[in-house]
């Protein structure tokens, strides 16, 4: 399955994608925010735990390339479990270069209407630490509401979560074979 948006294509992440991944995991800007900081080499462990992903549950993050084929990032639907409860976090991880450009909007907005119409699910979440302004940004911007804090792994993190109406007035992606 491939989404296409305006800018963007949103694919499967394959093997091959592993060089790409190691860039992305060894800016510790980029990674700054996330759980633990992830050595390059651990990109082909990433890859095959997505394919399972993908095996189980259907969907995984998607490697985010422009229409050219360069790789952008990642971003995409995440299957969580919070409280109890299955939930789907939308995450997203781009390279600097393509920072401020409204990449991650598009991207995000794609996995969120996804989410919404191909997963079936009400809401989507977004779990991110307080430190971490960008992302918090990006999740308003797409219609993201603050909705409490919640302990991962004994840390604290903000938990966002959008509904379906908070797409309604963002750009539909389209559904490539």
């Amino acid at each position: 399955m491939v989404l296409e948006t305006p800018r963007l294509r949103l694919r499967e992440l394959r093997a091959e994608d592993a060089a790409q991944l190691a860039e992305l995991f060894a800016d510790r800007v980029v990674m700054a925010h996330y759980w633990n900081f992830l050595p390059p080499e651990a990109s082909v462990n990433w890859a095959a735990t997505h394919a399972r992903l993908y095996e189980t549950h259907g969907y995984a993050p998607w490697t985010v390339e422009l229409r050219d084929g360069t790789f952008v990032g990642q971003c995409g639907p995440l299957p969580q479990s919070l409280d109890g409860r299955d939930e789907v976090e939308i995450v997203c991880f781009l390279l600097r270069p393509f920072w401020r450009e409204g990449y991650a909007d598009e991207a995000c907005r794609a996995a969120m209407d996804f989410a919404f119409e191909l997963i079936g699910v009400d809401r989507v979440v977004a779990m991110i630490f307080p430190a971490n302004r960008p992302s918090i940004r990006l999740a308003l911007r797409c219609g993201f509401a603050y909705e409490r804090d919640v302990i991962r792994d004994g840390l604290v993190m903000k938990l966002y979560t959008a509904g379906r109406a908070s797409l309604e007035e963002a750009p539909r992606a389209r559904v490539g074979p």
